[in-house]
């Protein structure tokens, strides 16, 4: 892929966010759903302000990768301008991405829960199908796991999280004839018993929401990402990728994650209520 602009880029005028030549930084975008149109939310970001946001980023001289990829060209070229960009949840709108990824000569990385897979259609929202998925060009897209069941994994107990991640690594070799080697954490919550269960299944990285920059010399298996809004213009996703979701916001969530873990085991193990 080459570096800099794209053929035909629109150069938008904008502070530059160029990190030093010589780093150990990477950012890590989060998406879920790309509506077509519509206001947007937190979960929902519309996929003609996702061009903009792209634009923006291959303007500035970025390219867009999957998460193994980025990975490995981050450690092999700390000076490379690489963002990773990540889907959760295989939301079906999805596939208006790709039309996306090829414009901007980008790539992303797409975890699935294998069970929304099974059931594309649901009151809380259309998944994408099993027929869905084989078709994706993997040239753009890396398939990675989002476990079986859409459920936090760091209050199970050890032979759930093992099925949940192993399972769900089963059904995608079987689909899709590879074995995926991103995992993602639902809800983003891990501890060191789950991500040990997660290197021994054979997953290579995965990612955790963090809101902050990835180090890629650092754990492979509690990747940060930045997650993305309708909020971030062009010069909001270009300050994004240069300092990390800013504010107190980000750390006071850090800050109370321990405390919040225990809240949750405790209403898990006691009553079988999952919280997230």
């Amino acid at each position: 892929m080459e570096s800099g602009r794209y053929p035909g880029a629109h150069r938008v005028t904008l502070p530059s966010s160029r990190r030093k030549a010589v780093g150990s930084t990477l950012p890590v975008l989060m998406y879920h759903s790309a509506p077509a149109s519509g206001p947007g939310s937190p979960l929902a970001v519309p996929r003609p302000l996702i061009d903009r946001q792209w634009r923006a980023l291959r303007s500035d001289g970025w390219e867009l990768r999957g998460l193994t990829d980025a990975l490995s060209r981050a450690r092999t070229d700390p000076g490379a301008r690489i963002v990773g960009v990540t889907f959760d949840d295989g939301f079906s709108d999805f596939l208006g991405v790709l039309d996306l990824l090829s414009a901007h000569n980008a790539q992303a990385t797409l975890y699935l829960p294998t069970s929304h897979l099974d059931t594309p259609e649901r009151e809380d929202g259309p998944w994408l199908s099993w027929a869905d998925v084989a078709r994706l060009p993997r040239e753009l897209v890396e398939i990675g796991s989002h476990a079986h069941v859409h459920r936090p994994l760091d209050v199970l107990p050890r032979a759930d999280v093992r099925y949940e991640v192993r399972h769900s690594r089963q059904r995608l070799a079987e689909r899709i004839g590879t074995e995926p080697v991103s995992f993602c954490y639902p809800n983003g919550y891990s501890s060191r018993s789950v991500r040990q269960t997660v290197s021994a299944a054979g997953y290579a990285n995965a990612c955790v929401l963090g809101r902050r920059l990835a180090d890629p010399d650092g754990d492979p298996y509690a990747v940060p990402r930045l997650q993305v809004t309708p909020a971030h213009d062009e010069a909001g996703v270009l300050s994004l990728v240069s300092s990390g979701e800013t504010g107190w916001t980000p750390r006071l969530k850090r800050l109370a994650y321990p405390a919040w873990r225990v809240v949750r085991f405790a209403a898990y193990r006691g009553a079988g209520k999952m919280l997230t």
